[in-house]
Parts: C-alpha cells; sequence; structure tokens
C-alpha cells in the first residue's frame, strides 16, 4: 500500500530542541505525508513552500528517523509515492513489579515498606504521632469514625494527659483535627502557599 508524499532537502543543520524534533543535516532527504499535511490545514500546492507551513510532520530518509522538522531549513524537490515505513520494533516491557524489587535489592537499593513510607516524619509532635498510632491500632473500618463528636470534646491539652487506647476512633479524629486547628499559624509557610495558588490556578 502506497500514499503520495512529498519530497524535501535539507538546507541547513538542525539540532533538535524538543523530543518530538528530528535532527537536520545538509543534504538530508524528508518525506511528508500528503495526509499530513492536510491535517495541518495545508491546500494544494502549499507543499511547494514549506517555509509558509511552519513545521512539518515527517520523516528523515537518511537517518530513518521519524519526527518534526522546521519548514525554513529544507527545500520542496518534488512528489514521491511512499510506502508506510517499517514499523520500529517495540521497547521491551517495563518488568513486573517482582522483578522491579529483585533487581533493585540486587543493586543494594531497597524501597522502604509502605507503613515506612507513609508513617509520621521522625520531626512530628508527640501527640499527633500518639493519636495517629491511635487512630492505626482501632482501625478505619470501625462505624465511629465517620460520626461527628458532638459537645465539646476533648481539648489539646486534655489529650497529652489521657490514655488513647480508651478514646473512640471518632474521638482520636477530632483530637487530629484539633490538634490542627490548635496550632499557631498555617501549617505552610505563606510563600509556599503562594505558589501553590497560583499553581493550582
Amino acid at each position: 500500500m502506497s500514499s503520495e508524499g512529498f519530497q524535501y532537502r535539507a538546507l541547513y543543520d538542525y539540532k533538535k530542541e524538543r523530543e518530538e524534533d528530528i535532527d537536520l543535516h545538509v543534504g538530508d532527504m524528508l518525506l511528508v505525508s500528503k495526509g499530513a499535511l492536510l491535517a495541518l490545514g495545508c491546500s494544494n500546492g502549499a507543499e511547494e513552500r514549506p517555509s509558509e507551513i511552519g513545521w512539518l510532520p515527517g520523516f528523515n530518509e537518511t537517518t530513518q528517523e521519524k519526527g518534526d522538522f522546521p519548514g525554513t531549513y529544507v527545500e520542496f524537490v518534488g512528489r514521491k509515492r511512499m510506502s508506510p515505513p517499517t514499523p520500529k520494533p517495540r521497547p521491551p516491557r517495563p518488568p513486573s513489579a517482582a522483578s522491579v524489587r529483585t533487581d533493585s535489592e540486587s543493586e543494594g537499593f531497597v524501597l522502604p515498606d509502605l507503613p515506612e513510607q507513609f508513617g509520621p516524619p521522625d520531626t512530628a509532635p508527640p501527640l499527633l504521632s500518639r493519636l495517629m498510632e491511635a487512630i492505626e491500632t482501632k482501625g478505619l473500618d470501625s462505624p465511629s469514625v465517620y460520626r461527628s463528636v458532638s459537645g465539646g470534646g476533648l481539648d489539646t491539652r486534655q489529650l497529652a494527659d489521657t490514655d488513647l487506647e480508651q478514646l473512640e476512633v471518632s474521638s482520636l479524629c477530632d483530637g487530629v483535627v484539633r490538634f490542627l486547628l490548635d496550632l499557631p499559624g498555617p501549617v505552610l509557610p505563606s510563600s509556599l502557599q503562594a505558589d501553590m495558588i497560583h499553581a493550582v490556578q
């Protein structure tokens, strides 16, 4: 199966700047399919003026690379019947999780277990660490987690002196919320807050 395409010759060297670009060397022969130019919105005859098109998606016959190249760096040579390029072999599949672990262990690098990765930092306040450990011990499957505690509940000072094992999970969660609300300032520095708000917008 063949289709109509256009052949171009590179007039200048071009070093690719983006991943989707291809390098050009003076004299390289390039192919662009008619369909690719139509997809760019080019009318018949526009292929003869590549500098007016801008970036062209094509195939470098010399280097066997496929990608974009600047139309200002090439000249139109003529029409050419083109067959689809032979497909490149697929890259090997990424290894499975089990083989990744054995490979990384053989190199001396081992990721910590999930609880270690997501545990409280070493610098967490002791009360917050105790609250989180008690919640994890009691489990998040407890129906009382999703009930809000009515009434005052314990404040942060009372929580520090309380045996957390005796409290329900909902009270422990409420204690975490109260602890965070009692912090003297925002958890994130104001300079970081502005950056995060800007990134979200």
